[in-house]
């Protein structure tokens, strides 16, 4: 942890290690280093599909005995496809297409319990394995130091909300938000969720090198799930796809709360992304989704129909067979941008001029 630089998350001043702490040098302020951890948020946030006592339960039994036993042990039977979440190297199957070397500094936003830093680890100089919780991030310390992974480092950061990460300007060479930025707008609610996203995404570019590269895997906000009934993270049907008034009348009536978690389109996350100053963006096509890319298709590849078939022949499961020719449709028509499921992006800090 000593090779990285932190700035003061408050004031951006530099911090100096002491003992179990880092001291802002011009405001002062202390920031607590807890189980291994530094700790540069000030709020007590929780994000986890495992309630927190058992997180703790789990990171306890961990710590004594072996990460993988104690997810076996300690999660329910409903909750069985979370063992495949933290292990199935599918989900990373997106890192092939990043500029990676023994050189590049990663930063993982909203790492979870860490499956994405660990296969970045394997490419960097180092990673930053980056979230609001500090009990996953507990997790993701047990693996690393089980794994023995020397260039891993976990870090407790403020919710990207409120734009502000304890990092040096262009710092990083690639910055990861996988399922990430449709939530940054549910918490900062002095502006609108697209505005809290814009900050986000400024405070991203800040720490990015010139010419660095950020990854988002995130839902097409008309995805062709939502028009057959999918929720979406507002835990209601076609809220999505809706105007964001009326899906904002309907949460509000039927969950008690704001609509805020945007997602955008094809044409809406490039715009979005142009705004802040990245450019340079490209557009993949992640099968049958950004969560679990089995396959990943450039967006324009004339090619696709063809993949796609060849990797879906022979699936006897009859949803994979309603949805190969789904896609086989969406593709045929050239509705990929409009109907797709999801979008792996990679866009470009631009250059300084």
């Amino acid at each position: 942890m000593d090779e990285i630089v932190f700035q003061c998350p408050d004031c951006k001043g530099h911090l100096i290690k002491v003992e179990k702490c880092y001291i802002c040098e011009n405001c002062k302020l202390r920031w607590e280093i807890r189980n291994n951890i530094p700790i540069f948020s000030k709020y007590d946030f929780y994000w986890n599909r495992i309630p927190r006592e058992r997180m703790r339960l789990i990171n306890m039994y961990a710590a004594k005995g072996n990460w993988r036993s104690a997810l076996n042990e300690l999660l329910f039977p409903n909750e069985r496809y979370l063992f495949d979440y933290v292990t199935n190297k599918i989900r990373a199957n997106w890192i092939n297409l990043l500029p990676l070397s023994s050189e590049t500094k990663a930063l993982d936003i909203g790492c979870n319990l860490g499956l994405i830093s660990v296969e970045l680890s394997k490419s960097c100089k180092f990673v930053i394995a980056a979230d609001p919780t500090l009990e996953t991030l507990e997790f993701v310390d047990i693996r690393r130091r089980q794994e023995k992974i020397s260039n891993l480092y976990p870090v407790c950061i403020p919710p990207l909300d409120f734009a502000s990460l304890p990092f040096p300007d262009s710092y990083f060479d690639v910055v990861i938000l996988n399922g990430v930025l449709e939530w940054v707008g549910g918490l900062n609610k002095k502006l609108k969720p697209m505005e809290v996203q814009k900050e986000g995404l400024k405070e991203i570019k800040r720490v990015l090198k010139p010419g660095g590269c950020l990854y988002i895997g995130i839902e097409n906000r008309f995805s062709y799930s939502y028009f057959l009934g999918s929720f979406d993270h507002s835990g209601l049907p076609f809220t999505s796809i809706l105007p964001r008034a009326l899906s904002n009348i309907l949460t509000q009536l039927f969950k008690n709360k704001d609509y805020r978690t945007y997602t955008y389109s094809y044409y809406g996350y490039k715009s979005l992304l142009e705004n802040v100053g990245f450019s340079d963006i490209k557009f993949y096509l992640p099968i049958p989704s950004y969560r679990y890319p089995e396959l990943i298709l450039p967006l324009d590849n004339k090619d696709n129909i063809k993949l796609l078939r060849d990797h879906y022949r022979g699936r006897g499961d009859i949803k994979d067979k309603i949805r190969t020719y789904l896609l086989l449709i969406i593709h045929g028509l050239h509705l990929e941008k409009a109907l797709s499921n999801s979008f792996s992006i990679i866009a470009r800090n631009e250059l300084a001029k």
